[in-house]
């Protein structure tokens, strides 16, 4: 695995198949839990097979209505249930890990169990280090975003989000060179994860993006690939701006509502004076 250092502006602890942060900062803000991590979700950390907890989450939408639907169950079997886990520190997903006896699982917790490093790697190849910064959108914050997009509000769910910043550590003082926005949204046909980022000019230097569903992965890489060299301003019509994915046009349009939303929430955090 890429190894890469981590300056962290707050202490962070997330995941999907991309990692999503914002998983861990709802889980967290919903649940109260001493403790969040990507192993709450997932084996071995961040994007690792799902653990019993992580599937059930899959299974009921996963999105905030989940961490609500999934508190009353025992998804590792344990004998305890998943919020009195989650308040206790121990991990609903490890049935090793109980309330009682939670076990060495959070203190091993290491950088790598816990951020998309593979994905950033992937994204700022060049990149040695990144500073990672947490932050709240208002309702302001959440209106504006919407109404640039589709003239709807986004929902609780956009409410929280993490940004990623490469540093160039070779310049005096280090300065940061870009920035990174990993996201997730639930959909009818399953959970959309994409990722961008961004050159110190604003403008998109890759973009990353698959739809995990039912029946498996369906990789957003042709669309993610029309992405480079946009920036926050571009409207991302698919037929007009992006060339339709071949037999995949409801794919592709979802894929490309889910990059402009990317473009337009680091735009809204950087200019909002967060």
């Amino acid at each position: 695995m890429h190894r890469l250092a981590l300056a962290a502006t707050l202490v962070l602890l997330t995941d999907a198949a991309h990692a999503v942060p914002a998983f861990q900062q709802l889980y967290r803000r919903h649940a109260k839990a001493a403790v969040a991590s990507c192993l709450v979700c997932h084996q071995g950390g961040a994007g690792g097979k799902l653990n019993d907890y992580g599937r059930d989450f899959m299974k009921a939408g996963a999105n905030l209505k989940a961490f609500t639907a999934l508190d009353g169950t025992d998804s590792d079997g344990d004998g305890a249930k998943n919020a009195d886990e989650a308040r206790a520190g121990s991990n609903p997903g490890d049935p090793a890990s109980t309330p009682k006896k939670p076990g060495a699982w959070a203190a091993g917790i290491k950088p790598e169990d816990t951020l998309p490093l593979d994905d950033l790697a992937d994204l700022f190849p060049q990149a040695a280090r990144f500073e990672v910064k947490e932050y709240e959108l208002t309702a302001a914050d959440l209106a504006a975003v919407g109404a640039a997009l589709d003239g709807v509000p986004l929902g609780p769910e956009d409410a929280v989000a993490t940004l990623f910043f490469p540093v160039d550590t070779k310049a005096t003082p280090p300065t940061r060179v870009g920035v990174a926005l990993f996201s997730a949204e639930s959909t009818p046909d399953g959970l959309l994860l994409t990722a961008v980022g961004l050159g110190a000019d604003g403008r998109v230097v890759k973009a990353l993006g698959a739809l995990y569903g039912p029946t498996g992965r369906d990789s957003l890489k042709e669309l993610g690939k029309q992405l480079t060299g946009r920036s926050s301003e571009s409207p991302l019509r698919i037929g007009t701006d992006l060339k339709p994915m071949k037999g995949r046009k409801k794919l592709g349009e979802a894929g490309a509502r889910a990059f402009r939303k990317d473009l337009l929430m680091i735009a809204q955090l950087l200019a909002g004076g967060h």
